[in-house]
């Protein structure tokens, strides 16, 4: 008994796929001698034929976002990136320095300038402080940094279970401007756990292919986690940029 002919598996269009089934039809039985495209044989392996071009396509679309050079989808490129432990960035705002004045110089009380002071400048662009500075009674001015967006302040409870995630309802959200106070306490913003250890207060802020931004806590080994709250105990603020 004579070997079967070998398929070529390049060939993947319709047309293609059909000749090289029909082409194998002598070898397999003697009885099938009508290749008229009206043949009800025909027809089905037309349908095959089709039905394989797409399921080959489907196959190599896969196999090339599998591959950082080939890959053309932005979920592809970010799960890729997060087996090496990089994050692409996301929304990185413009910075600059403000400077507040007082008219006169005030030597009797201090004049305190929150974080988040939303200060608007040309074509109503705002910009909001970085940090809480003071107008120190005495003096007239104080300068601070600034980062541009819009400030977004949400309140959560905690749950008490390790790895609470947050989902952020916000696009376009600055990640360093992330900041996380929990029962009165800052926690810090990392990239990994990996060097945290269980009373560490750390989260960390990831963002997916549709720029959806998660805020993260440890699990109580790496990263300490969030306690149990029946109030809103966790304050996130955070810019909405331009």
């Amino acid at each position: 008994m004579s070997a079967l002919p070998r398929l070529r598996y390049t060939e993947t269009d319709a047309n293609g796929i059909l000749q090289e089934m029909v082409s194998a039809i002598p070898s397999l039985t003697d009885r099938w001698t009508d290749f008229n495209p009206a043949d009800v044989g025909i027809v089905l392996l037309e349908l095959l034929s089709w039905t394989s071009e797409k399921l080959l396509y489907y196959l190599d679309v896969r196999s090339n976002e599998a591959y950082l050079a080939t890959a053309r989808e932005r979920r592809s490129v970010v799960n890729l990136c997060k087996l090496i432990g990089y994050q692409l960035d996301g929304v990185v705002s413009s910075t600059t320095v403000l400077e507040f004045k007082v008219e006169s110089v005030n030597s009797n009380s201090t004049i305190e300038i929150p974080a988040y002071t939303v200060v608007s400048g040309a074509d109503d662009i705002r910009f909001a402080t970085t940090e809480r500075v003071f107008i120190a009674a005495g003096t007239s001015s104080a300068i601070v940094g600034a980062r541009q967006g819009s400030p977004i302040r949400l309140l959560r409870r905690g749950n008490g279970l390790p790895t609470q995630k947050i989902a952020l309802p916000d696009t376009e959200v600055d990640l360093l401007s992330i900041r996380v106070v929990i029962d009165g306490v800052v926690w810090e913003k990392i990239d990994s756990f990996v060097g945290s250890q269980s009373s560490s207060t750390h989260f960390t802020a990831t963002i997916d292919y549709t720029n959806a931004v998660t805020v993260t806590f440890g699990d109580g080994f790496f990263g300490k986690v969030p306690p149990l709250s029946f109030s809103d105990n966790t304050v996130i603020t955070y810019l909405v940029s331009n």
